[in-house]
């Protein structure tokens, strides 16, 4: 209920709502314990964390949360903490999924794949690494996914002219 995510203040605002008193009253009383709980302000935390995420859409094969965390000037654990509050996973999640789905966007540009090529190029210690995320990832190994692709997700190269 509503003290499970609100403390103390949520169960004085479910005391005050009484089923009988009607959804009139539950709603204004609603509104108001919302509306005092609104940011003032901007929430530097917030914008920390949509910079870098930003930020790891960009980052080069293999960088760590810990490169990440320094380039923004803050710890790995303060880096994580704001992850766990405003994005609810942590960062190194985040930084494989978007070097899993640089994978995915390779794959499907190439027509012939080098798997350990790739694996090291995305920043992966060898191929067992990036396959065993790949598939937690898709549900399936990088070569499961590359067979079953249709023809027309491959590259196909430019005619020649006649």
């Amino acid at each position: 209920g509503l003290p499970a995510v609100f403390g103390d203040a949520g169960g004085r605002l479910e005391q005050a709502c009484p089923p009988q008193l009607g959804p009139d009253h539950a709603l204004a009383h609603v509104h108001r314990f919302l509306r005092e709980r609104l940011p003032t302000g901007p929430d530097l935390r917030r914008e920390l964390v949509e910079q870098v995420v930003a930020d790891m859409r960009r980052a080069a094969p293999g960088e760590r949360v810990a490169d990440v965390a320094a380039r923004h000037n803050v710890s790995e654990r303060t880096l994580q903490r704001l992850f766990a509050a405003y994005v609810g996973i942590g960062p190194k999640w985040v930084l494989q999924r978007y070097r899993l789905h640089e994978a995915i966007e390779q794959l499907q540009a190439q027509d012939e794949v080098d798997w350990a090529r790739l694996a090291l190029e995305l920043g992966y210690y060898d191929q067992a690494h990036f396959a065993r995320d790949f598939r937690a990832l898709v549900g399936r190994t990088p070569a499961q996914y590359d067979a079953a692709r249709p023809d027309l997700t491959r590259r196909r190269p430019e005619a020649e002219p006649r």
